[in-house]
């Protein structure tokens, strides 16, 4: 079945979804580097919309992440060194890049230990909209059930049937 309408409302949906999210961001100062904010995307195929961001994103927008025992990696360590310096982390004197990589890294280990609380933003902009998501996604399915339907075909099967 040719589901046109239903991905013409996705696509619209999603548009919605992409800058309601990046709006909330905004307003609750969750955009350091921007990194974050820029990734947020959304595609659409096989009647479904997927929302899309860079890997901790679903961390920071979404419930946020558990206790680990985990050891920080290097990618951690350098995004909260990249992060550190978009918020001026570091006040007072001048510190060396050891020292600063070392904050990072405790910084890092810290996350880690005690989890770090999501801000929920996703689930926030879905709930804004979700009362025109579910009218407007029943109403284009609906179309194209009708649209999909082959009268013609039904009504050969119905006298058919009756002879």
């Amino acid at each position: 079945m040719d589901n046109k309408n239903l991905n013409r409302e996705l696509d619209l949906i999603g548009k919605y979804m992409v800058s309601q999210i990046r709006r909330e961001m905004t307003i609750n100062k969750r955009k350091a580097t921007g990194e974050l904010y820029d990734s947020i995307d959304y595609n659409v195929g096989n009647n479904e919309l997927n929302i899309e961001s860079l890997d901790y994103g679903s961390v920071i927008l979404g419930e946020g992440s558990r206790p680990s025992l985990k050891s920080p990696t290097k990618d951690m360590v350098s995004r909260i060194l990249r992060w550190m310096s978009y918020k001026t982390y570091s006040r007072g004197r001048k510190k060396s890049p050891s020292a600063l990589r070392y904050e990072a890294w405790t910084l890092s280990k810290r996350i880690l230990e005690r989890g770090i609380q999501g801000s929920n933003i996703i689930q926030k902009s879905i709930d804004k909209l979700e009362r025109r998501i579910e009218k407007d996604i029943v109403s284009a399915y609906k179309q194209d059930i009708i649209e999909n339907l082959d009268i013609e075909q039904i009504n050969k099967n119905i006298i058919k049937v009756s002879k």
